[in-house]
């Protein structure tokens, strides 16, 4: 059983189904993946300013992103701690660089001071 709620402004409406996706019978005749469901849908006209941008049907689900796939990996993972590695010698390299010149620049200073 499905109903409707309609907000005091005409920019959203919201409608929030009771029923999950997953409990749909075959004769509806959309195929729906096992847990996935709408927990509501919000309508934005076009017409409404700041919003004529962004106008259109929005699905709202309880959780974002296909159910069926981990947004965060063990691959995704490794090659987080790979980048960090990288990262961090990148850093590393960079301020041994920035100290050498450093040195370099003191030691200059120190000859002309010398030669004054």
């Amino acid at each position: 059983v499905a109903w409707s709620v309609l907000t005091s402004t005409p920019v959203v409406s919201l409608r929030q189904n009771d029923a999950l996706l997953s409990e749909v019978s075959a004769t509806d005749g959309d195929p729906v993946e096992p847990g996935l469901h709408d927990v509501g849908e919000a309508t934005v006209p076009p017409c409404c300013l700041p919003f004529c941008s962004v106008g259109g049907l929005y699905h709202l689900r309880g959780h974002p992103g296909s159910p069926a796939h981990r947004p965060w990996t063990d691959e995704c993972e490794r090659r987080y701690r790979q980048q960090l590695a990288e990262f961090r010698e990148l850093r590393e390299g960079f301020v041994a660089r920035q100290r050498g010149l450093k040195e370099d620049i003191e030691k200059e200073s120190k000859r002309i001071q010398e030669r004054e």
